[in-house]
């Protein structure tokens, strides 16, 4: 797990590793991953991004059906606590989290579980933890917006409400509709791999952030305007 931040950065932003975003999104956005751990039979790996869709796929194919498929592993809540306090412990005690649907994941549970521990132990701290009620590209959305947010300057709570807004908004065939890891044990990011359109859209969006923040609205419009 890595931490990608600035001494500049209003807040840190926490996710899991389902938001089916580029493999280099993780550094040009700033981003600390807590990976899903990926069963194939007796052997596991860690969703950390070294995996590409590909090798995935080879994976998959070459599975012995006949023993069922490969499952996930939600992460347990100490990876989020160590994400946090990797954090808090060098003064970045601002944390925005934003999570797979709770009602296919226990990642969730697990994120705020965690950020209730380590704001208890660090009462200075303040942890928001936002249930993306998607999976893939609509959790990679949010992602994208939460930094957007943050290098925009806006504040912890006024990034939340962001994102809770664009989460109203968001979703479709596709995003809803994926199963759960408990009734299939498919790997919920899997979905890119069956939707290759959607895939590509997604990666182009979120290759091109740069210039989207070039391009926001100063401060005061994008944050400020809706306090």
């Amino acid at each position: 797990m890595k931490k990608w931040v600035t001494a500049m950065d209003p807040f840190a932003i926490v996710c899991d590793s389902s938001h089916d975003l580029p493999p280099d999104a993780s550094q040009k956005l700033r981003l600390t991953v807590v990976p899903y751990t990926i069963n194939f039979g007796a052997e596991s790996s860690l969703d950390d991004g070294v995996m590409t869709l590909e090798e995935f796929a080879e994976l998959l194919d070459r599975y012995d059906k006949g023993k069922g498929y490969p499952t996930t592993a939600a992460p347990a809540p100490s990876r989020f606590v160590e994400a946090f306090l990797s954090h808090v412990k060098q003064g970045l005690s601002q944390i925005l989290t934003v999570t797979i649907s709770s009602k296919l994941s226990k990642t969730h549970d697990a994120a705020v579980q965690a950020a209730s521990i380590v704001m208890e132990g660090y009462p200075d701290s303040a942890i928001e933890v936002v249930d993306s009620l998607n999976v893939s590209m609509a959790e990679g959305k949010l992602v994208l917006e939460a930094a957007r947010a943050r290098d925009l300057g806006c504040p912890l709570q006024e990034a939340k409400r962001l994102v809770e807004e664009m989460r109203a908004h968001i979703g479709g065939p596709g995003y809803h509709e994926i199963p759960s890891e408990e009734r299939t044990g498919w790997p919920l990011s899997a979905h890119a791999r069956h939707h290759p359109k959607d895939q590509t859209d997604h990666y182009r969006q979120a290759r091109g952030y740069g210039s989207l923040c070039q391009s926001a609205r100063p401060y005061r419009e994008s944050c400020g305007a809706h306090r």
